[in-house]
């Protein structure tokens, strides 16, 4: 039976994935198809159908769909990719690459094959995935289908006669060895072998990294990291929380979006090994000498912007041990006698005790000029807009429970008037003590005489709407839209809801585009309530955006019972006391020109450029050309190189099909590590497509090593 088999690389769609970094898998966000996952995800064969041949015999045709939009995935033939009966090998590829790819491989069976069935079965990322394939009537397709299914035309007779063009390859070369992806900060295991973990020399830089802004005296955490002593007592609880990834706080989903942050205090996979491995051996001092400096933290540095340029104090606010919750506005004046551009701004409570009773402040600067009086006008059925106590002046920073500060990129600030006055939005709730409560509001200021070039606004975007949360009801999802009607950069966001908010996701609908490619997921992250924090993109990776582009704005709650919920029995709308819910994103922006747009756009294009010093030759033989006779004339024959096995990404330059010239197609490669690779040469006229595979073993020079 096996010999009746014969195997055929077929037509693969070529697809290219969003250029976003990649994070390991975290806790995840509810399991919504319509997140965009970087990684982390399974791959799906597809059966597509069968066609039945001249001889009689009839090939069975498969693709696959890779639910990953950036995770290229090895999968080797074997019992994780198998097609039976007479297999595991059929032809199948073994790398797969993101999202759909249809009629990828043939397998032929014989004029008898019955009702039987092809299974082909794929293992990755932890699941398990199969296809069936049969000669169910249902099934049958022809060329035609393949035009439509894989988008390559329209309706109309097309004859075909395929040939595999001819493929002849020169020496290819490995380059260097390519730099080490490690996130900038992140420290290696520093243990040699059979030398234990210990804290002087392996955990506590750890801690000083990405602990100890938090974990000191004079903050909210419940206890301190800054010695062996303070650690000690706490180690088996530190195992959990930095295993489960909980500590510390950083709830960005690691494979969605783009996630590489500024201030990204979460540890590597190496440092929660690092960790691990220092508790299960019992917690070893270590030798006192390798203990690194004692970390040095200015007075003022229970800020989390560093130290302030000014501070500001509202006026105290008593709250009662019992009672409703209370609005408030107190407007106090800033004292600057100067104009200056803000840097770094974060409000707070006055004291961590107090700060178990604010829920939220909102703070904004006032021209004292025009400060309004915090009266609603009688009489009227609403406030007007310039009436409204809550709706006046320039927004400066909001605090909700467990936030920091906020610093804006470099190059870009807010504008603090002289004689600004400052103005409290509080948000209060009592907690079974009275208390009296003065919120503060804390300043960084650029340079005297400083001007940026851009100047940062921060707006709560995205409002999900009419909330409706049934009560016991587990994720519930809204979504709220905003429209930019100027290009600009997004610098960060926070996301806001109240006790029973699960995660938020962004995406950027563009004004261009089709309706799948003109939509780019850039986070998402969970919401941890009493854990806020803003999430500032790197500088190379912060996304821009045309004029006219759309913020999508995607929240959950959950209103079943957990530790979050105050009382998951009763129905949840919008409102703003904390036992009520919200949904929108503070986003941090600010605008561009349409030119100065486009000078971005073509900067990051640049910088993300690849360069390809091997070099494979793909020469289209004239005899070989694959014949197409449809019905309109074809675009032209195009050609494009992917990888079919190996084991290891490769980089193409060009990416995608690249027009015929003078019979020849040239294509570089870079190989990230030696073996034996099969590329595919794929011919395509704009209609139907047919593929030739190439086995390339690459052997990694000297001089490589010697690098």
């Amino acid at each position: 039976m096996a010999r009746a088999f014969r195997r055929w690389s077929g037509a693969v769609a070529w697809a290219i994935a969003c250029a976003i970094l990649v994070g390991s898998a975290a806790a995840q966000p509810p399991g919504d198809l319509r997140i965009r996952y970087n990684s982390g995800q399974p791959v799906v064969p597809v059966f597509e159908g069968w066609e039945p041949l001249t001889d009689g015999t009839f090939d069975m045709v498969f693709g696959y769909l890779n639910r990953n939009y950036v995770e290229e995935v090895i999968v080797p033939v074997g019992p994780a990719n198998n097609l039976e009966p007479e297999g595991p090998d059929l032809g199948q590829p073994a790398y797969f690459y993101p999202r759909v790819h249809h009629f990828v491989f043939r397998v032929n069976v014989p004029k008898d094959w019955g009702t039987k069935e092809i299974v082909w079965t794929i293992t990755a990322n932890g699941k398990t995935e199969k296809a069936y394939g049969s000669l169910a009537p249902r099934w049958e397709i022809d060329p035609l289908v393949e035009i439509q299914n894989s988008g390559g035309g329209g309706p109309g007779q097309t004859e075909t006669e395929q040939r595999v063009p001819g493929v002849t390859i020169e020496p290819v070369i490995l380059p260097r060895r390519a730099p080490s992806t490690a996130r900038a900060g992140d420290a290696p295991l520093q243990q040699g072998p059979g030398q234990a973990v210990t804290f002087t020399r392996d955990v506590a830089p750890i801690f000083q990294r990405s602990c100890q802004s938090c974990h000191r005296p004079g903050t909210s955490a419940p206890m301190p990291l800054l010695t062996y002593d303070d650690a000690r007592p706490w180690a088996a609880s530190i195992r959990a929380k930095v295993a489960a990834r909980e500590m510390p706080p950083w709830h960005i989903v690691r494979n969605v979006g783009i996630t590489a942050f500024k201030d990204d205090p979460s540890l590597s996979d190496d440092e929660i090994a690092t960790v691990v491995k220092w508790v299960d051996a019992g917690a070893p001092r270590g030798n006192p000498a390798d203990m690194p400096p004692a970390r040095q933290f200015a007075g003022a540095d229970v800020w989390h912007i560093g130290k302030p340029d000014l501070i500001v104090t509202a006026t105290p606010h008593k709250v009662p041990a019992a009672g409703a919750d209370w609005w408030g506005v107190y407007t106090v004046p800033s004292g600057l006698t100067e104009g200056r551009y803000i840097k770094a701004v974060e409000a707070k409570p006055g004291n961590n005790k107090t700060s178990r009773a604010v829920h939220h402040i909102l703070a904004y600067a006032e021209d004292a000029s025009t400060a309004l009086r915090t009266e609603l006008t009688a009489g009227t059925d609403a406030p007007r807009e310039s009436d409204s106590p809550f709706s006046n002046g320039e927004f400066l920073v909001e605090y909700s429970v467990g936030k920091g500060g906020e610093r804006f990129p470099d190059g870009s600030g807010r504008l603090l008037k002289a004689g600004s006055q400052i103005r409290f939005e509080l948000h209060y709730h009592p907690v079974g003590e009275e208390m009296t409560d003065a919120a503060q509001i804390a300043f960084v200021f650029y340079p005297k005489g400083y001007v940026p070039r851009h100047i940062q606004y921060t707006r709560g975007l995205g409002h999900g709407g009419e909330l409706d949360i049934p009560a016991g009801a587990g994720y519930v999802r809204s979504d709220g839209y905003t429209r930019f009607e100027s290009a600009g950069v997004l610098t960060g966001f926070q996301p806001h809801m109240h006790a029973r908010g699960k995660a938020q996701c962004l995406e950027l609908i563009y004004p261009t585009g089709g309706a799948d490619d003109n939509v780019e997921q850039i986070a998402c992250a969970r919401f941890e309530f009493g854990s806020v924090m803003v999430y500032n993109w790197a500088d190379e990776v912060r996304p821009i955006y045309p004029a006219g582009t759309i913020l999508h704005v995607i929240n959950w709650h959950d209103n079943s019972l957990n530790r979050n919920n105050p009382d998951p029995r009763n129905w949840v709308g919008n409102g703003n006391r904390t036992i009520d819910e919200m949904s929108f994103s503070w986003v941090n922006y600010y605008n561009l020109t349409t030119s100065a747009y486009r000078r971005m756009l073509a900067a990051r294009r640049a910088s993300q450029q690849k360069t390809a010093p091997g070099t494979v030759r793909a020469a289209l033989l004239p005899t070989n050309v694959p014949v197409f006779t449809p019905r309109r004339p074809p675009a032209g024959l195009s050609v494009s190189v992917i990888v079919y096995r190996g084991p290891a990404a490769v980089t193409f330059d060009p990416e995608g099909f690249t027009k015929v010239k003078n019979g020849e197609v040239v294509v570089k490669a870079i190989f990230s590590q030696p073996g034996t690779y099969v590329l595919q040469a794929i011919a395509s006229d704009g209609m139907l497509r047919t593929a030739r595979n190439m086995t390339i073993t690459v052997n990694e020079p000297a001089e490589a090593i010697k690098n």
